[in-house]
């Protein structure tokens, strides 16, 4: 017994001396198991086992500072110290992340925004600022500014806010390619207008579609983060902190499916909002439908003077490849046609009163 109880000595000294680091402790609580397992089994070593964990108990709350963790023994199980609800291979990144991340309101709406570039550039959705007359973001640190100026794009939604400021925390920047389903993922976001929150979730498919209000969002990263109206425009970041989507509430899943707009597609367009003020999308000028007798994109109506218009197209003809590319429906056929360049030549082949025909065309920029 007079290892053990030098050791309970020395942990009762260094408490009270209030130098006691957790080095000391492992030391002393190795010696402690060595001597215990030398006490054979039975009563004798239970009560010994008891006796270490109490005096560990005491120590610690005797003002312990943590360091590295005690040896793993055998049979003697610590409580977790942890007190964030993040799991802790996430702790970091939302730590990382907070710092970027801004509240975006506006009189009718509030969102999220996060810091693209220290000089006072800020990424948000374009729906939370939309048809907004003055708008203000607040930052980690509570202070308010002023957005005076705005780039946005209602095709991609992404806005660009600029404020006078030359000291913000600028997010890094990842790579949405690098994700693989399963990975970890954390989006910040102003929740409800609450303030800002950290959410915890997994990729949970990748490069998806998704068509609301008449509009369609290609490669998007679906994920279970229960984000809610408020967190549009907030980062979704990996487990290194790096920003790989942006939150868009606007097209919240069902059973608390969310999805963000992927950063590979997203920062071509941000940095054509920041240099241009504006986005030059390719047009072909026309309104049409999935083909319901089949595969292929039904025309509906066509833009006088539009690309389509020019290339003798008529309403009636269905669309079924581009650039030899399969067109299954409208969809498929918009998703190409964003994909290309403004000026662009692209090659259609279509159907008319059950006649295959094509056509060449140059790809116009669509009208503000």
């Amino acid at each position: 017994m007079k290892p053990i109880c030098a050791s309970f000595s020395f942990f009762k000294w260094q408490s009270r001396a209030g130098i006691f680091p957790v080095r000391s402790v492992a030391s002393a609580a190795v010696k402690c198991y060595h001597v215990i397992r030398q006490m054979g089994t039975g009563m004798k070593r239970l009560k010994l086992t008891l006796a270490l964990a109490l005096s560990l108990i005491i120590s610690v709350t005797a003002g312990c500072e943590f360091l590295p963790p005690l040896p793993s023994l055998p049979w003697l199980t610590l409580a977790s110290t942890a007190t964030s609800e993040v799991p802790a291979d996430l702790t970091e990144a939302a730590d990382l992340i907070w710092p970027s991340t801004v509240i975006v309101d506006t009189r009718y709406a509030t969102g999220t925004g996060w810091v693209l570039d220290e000089s006072g550039i800020i990424v948000t959705n374009f729906h939370v600022i939309e048809n907004a007359r003055s708008i203000t973001v607040t930052l980690h640190d509570g202070r308010r500014l002023s957005v005076r100026s705005v780039a946005s794009d209602p095709i991609s939604d992404l806005a660009v806010l600029f404020v006078d400021a030359h000291d913000l925390t600028a997010a890094v920047i990842g790579s949405s390619a690098s994700l693989r389903v399963g990975d970890s993922v954390v989006a910040v976001g102003n929740s409800n207008g609450d303030g800002i929150s950290v959410k915890t979730g997994n990729v949970t498919r990748l490069n998806m579609t998704v068509s609301i209000e008449s509009q369609d969002f290609y490669g998007l990263i679906e994920n279970n983060t229960p984000i809610q109206h408020g967190d549009s425009g907030g980062p979704l970041v990996n487990q290194a902190g790096e920003v790989v989507g942006i939150s868009n509430a606007k097209v919240i899943g069902l059973r608390e499916i969310a999805y963000a707009i992927n950063i590979d597609s997203a920062m071509p367009i941000l940095y054509e909002l920041i240099n241009a003020g504006t986005v030059s999308w390719p047009y072909l000028g026309i309104v049409g439908s999935d083909n319901p007798a089949g595969r292929g994109a039904l025309i509906g109506e066509i833009s006088p003077g539009s690309p389509a218009d020019e290339a003798g197209l008529m309403v009636g003809d269905i669309i079924f490849y581009i650039d030899g590319v399969s067109v299954a429906g409208m969809t498929d056929l918009r998703q190409y046609i964003l994909s290309q360049k403004v000026g662009q030549n692209v090659i259609i082949a279509y159907r008319r009163d059950g006649m295959q025909t094509e056509t060449a065309l140059i790809l116009g920029q669509r009208p503000n």
